[in-house]
């Protein structure tokens, strides 16, 4: 393939984007990066723009869509110093200012791109970004005094390179992180959640109007208040709120600063201020992020798990099962030739053979019931939870258990509170935990071969919550293993692996709950756990 063919592919290049494509983007970034040079140009600084929104609009269109774009955020950049040219700056500056730009924004977002940074999805992220955008940042503000010592053979001024370094970091700071975490919407917020989201956005603009405009003696005294309510939005969420946030601060200080006549001064505080202010929330809002990606993850792999479990299970199931189905089949298959042989004979009354079909039907349903049962347990959840009663939940799991225990003689005993209130939790993994602490009550009884042989489950409500225990006859659990009996991978079974009772403590306190051994002796060992209530009674 020739160098024309690996560049483009089927109308596309590198970039992913189609020929069409770039038809559209390129005259919508070439019109909002010039409304952004102009909000920029609102407040001034002796070198040039305060702010460099427009700038970090470049920085993140060339991210977003590959190095192709660098060559349009140069002329982008030079139709803006043309319509709107920098003082002491001639044209050759300002051509020298805008290839630079587009080469060291184009080199800093090829380098993310091939370390694969192209969402701000944690801290890793984010400090690939910080070191891009410094980068970036400081050949833009070289070539900036570059450009003005090219015009005018004036030297380079620290104190202009460093507001110019400021103003270029503090764009991208803005921008980029805005772009790199917004995403589809995933379904429209609940209520709560939009009523949260108002709230803190009127705290934050009502502490900007509080702040702004600023007291004379000191105009920087309260400033630091805007940090309550930006820890609060990235604690809540996460950095695509903290970006978003730092960008509504950007816009008020653009806006209050645009034409007065101390904007300079101010700007240049200002400045060091709001990019202390967004790096501090990015950074926290980065952490939450990158924590709640790990705890679904973490939710996702405890669910293959459980369900790996749950296979496992009903593989020794399976017999029992077996044994139990073939009852209600048996006897269906009983009256439905009951019900052929009465059709036959015409004197028989037509009540006898509706009999036969109802009890066909009955025992049809109550195989069906078995196997809907066995489906459930093993089937996919999709840890969705809702509002359901605990009984039914407990009558499914008991179903399950039944037939091992009818072939192992081990009685039942159910004792559930019929005033339970409902409980908000995902069916599936209650209803696992139900079946995984009964199934090891009968294996200790089975093993134990004990003159009393009984399983009672009992739930019962307290504050709040609700207590379900699962207590057996048999010879408790051995004492060295009592202080490890939740861990992974720790079994007191012959040829266990150690991770039901993991899995069910990690199930119970996913959905706020507790699990622990509340009695442990021969004959009587109990294991306890809770489950918080929801709305609404059983």
């Amino acid at each position: 393939m020739d160098q024309a063919a690996q560049t483009v592919v089927a109308g596309r290049d590198r970039s992913g984007l189609s020929r069409g494509g770039w038809l559209a983007a390129g005259p919508a970034f070439l019109a909002l990066y010039l409304l952004m040079n102009r909000l920029d140009g609102l407040s001034s600084t002796p070198s040039g723009q305060a702010w460099d929104l427009a700038g970090g609009l470049a920085f993140t269109f060339i991210l977003r869509r590959g190095y192709p774009a660098a060559a349009l955020a140069a002329t982008a950049d030079m139709i803006a110093s043309l319509i709107w040219p920098t003082p002491g700056s001639g044209l050759a500056g300002q051509g020298l200012a805008a290839t630079f730009l587009g080469l060291s924004y184009g080199l800093a977002g090829l380098w993310l791109r091939s370390r694969g940074v192209r969402r701000l999805n944690g801290q890793g992220a984010l400090l690939n970004l910080s070191v891009a955008a410094l980068a970036a940042a400081t050949a833009r503000a070289l070539a900036g005094q570059a450009a003005a010592f090219a015009a005018s053979g004036r030297l380079p001024d620290m104190d202009h390179l460093s507001a110019d370094l400021l103003s270029a970091l503090l764009g991208i700071a803005i921008i980029a992180p805005v772009a790199m975490t917004l995403d589809r919407p995933r379904g429209r917020p609940d209520w709560p959640v939009m009523t949260e989201i108002a709230l803190q956005v009127l705290a934050l603009a009502g502490l900007l109007a509080f702040i702004l405009p600023p007291d004379p003696r000191d105009p920087f005294r309260y400033f630091y208040l805007l940090f309550l309510p930006q820890i609060w939005i990235a604690v809540r969420h996460g950095a695509r709120g903290a970006a978003l946030a730092s960008l509504l601060v950007q816009l008020g200080l653009v806006f209050f600063l645009g034409g007065r006549p101390d904007s300079v001064g101010l700007a240049l505080n200002y400045q060091v201020r709001l990019l202390a202010l967004a790096a501090s929330a990015l950074f926290l809002g980065a952490a939450v992020t990158e924590r709640r990606a790990a705890e679904q993850l973490t939710r996702q792999r405890q669910e293959e798990l459980a369900r790996v479990g749950r296979l496992s299970i009903a593989g020794q199931m399976a017999a029992a099962l077996a044994h139990d189905l073939n009852q209600p089949l048996m006897a269906a298959m009983a009256f439905a030739r009951t019900a052929q042989l009465l059709i036959d004979q015409p004197d028989v009354a037509r009540s006898r053979i509706d009999e036969a079909l109802d009890s066909t039907v009955a025992e049809t349903e109550r195989a069906a019931d078995i196997i809907r049962s066995l489906r459930r347990f093993i089937g996919r959840s999709d840890s969705d939870p809702g509002y359901h009663a605990f009984e039914p939940l407990a009558r499914e799991a008991l179903t399950l258990i039944a037939p091992e225990c009818a072939q192992a003689s081990i009685s039942l005993s159910v004792s559930i509170d019929r005033s339970l209130p409902l409980l908000h939790v995902d069916a599936v993994q209650v209803r696992q935990v139900l079946f995984n602490l009964m199934h090891n009550a009968f294996e200790a009884i089975r093993d134990a071969g004990s003159g009393r042989r009984l399983i009672t489950l009992r739930a019962w409500r307290a504050e709040g919550e609700i207590i379900c225990e699962i207590a057996d006859t048999g010879p408790g659990v051995p004492e060295e293993s009592v202080d490890v009996l939740f861990e992974p991978f720790v079994s007191s079974k012959p040829g266990g692996m150690g991770l039901g009772l993991a899995i069910c403590r990690g199930i119970v306190e996913s959905q706020g709950g507790r699990l622990w051994l509340e009695r442990n002796r021969p004959g009587d060992c109990a294991l306890r756990f809770t489950l918080l209530t929801g709305a609404g009674e059983a």
